[in-house]
């Protein structure tokens, strides 16, 4: 977008590229309308309004799955957390079953306590890391949401289903 440009009977005169005369070699400066100057600043104005609508609406939407809701956001990212977790629970109950632990001792008891109570926290807190780093919009419009009871409950009650789901497959 070039600059203003002063008309012929308004710009100084003497050397330089503003000269009315045009300068030695140069042509005279053509006459400028006022209209067309102002119609072109305001289509200006008018285009930067519109990138700083859209800059305002992608700062005010989280980077982790911008275009969902944060409710589904969040029920997202713990679901993910629940298929972690049961993919854990999983390996952990094969390693378990490899090494012939039958009946209830020591090593079962580690098995079933971190499977039901250590793993599910341990996921349910990486969701909502995930949540609190990714999760929240840059430019936040109140507090953001991370639906700490839909990701606990998610994720504690992965632990029942993976076990379920192990024994009966």
């Amino acid at each position: 977008m070039p600059g203003p440009r002063l008309p012929p009977d308004v710009a100084p005169t003497g050397v330089g590229p503003v000269s009315a005369a045009g300068g030695p070699g140069l042509p005279p400066a053509p006459p400028v309308d006022p209209l067309r100057e102002l119609d072109l600043a305001r289509q200006s104005a008018d285009g930067a309004d519109v990138l700083i609508v859209q800059t305002e609406t992608m700062a005010q939407q989280a980077p982790l799955f911008p275009s969902m809701s944060p409710l589904a956001r969040a029920t997202t990212v713990y679901l993910i957390c629940a298929g972690l977790l049961t993919v854990i629970i999983w390996i952990v109950l094969t390693v378990a079953e490899v090494q012939g632990t039958k009946g209830l001792n020591a090593s079962t008891f580690a098995v079933f306590s971190w499977s039901c109570a250590g793993l599910p926290t341990m996921v349910f807190f990486l969701g909502y890391l995930a949540l609190s780093v990714w999760g929240k919009p840059r430019m936040i419009v109140g507090r953001p949401a991370r639906y700490a009871k839909l990701g606990f409950g998610i994720c504690f009650l992965a632990a029942p289903f993976a076990f379920l789901t192990y024994y009966l497959v």
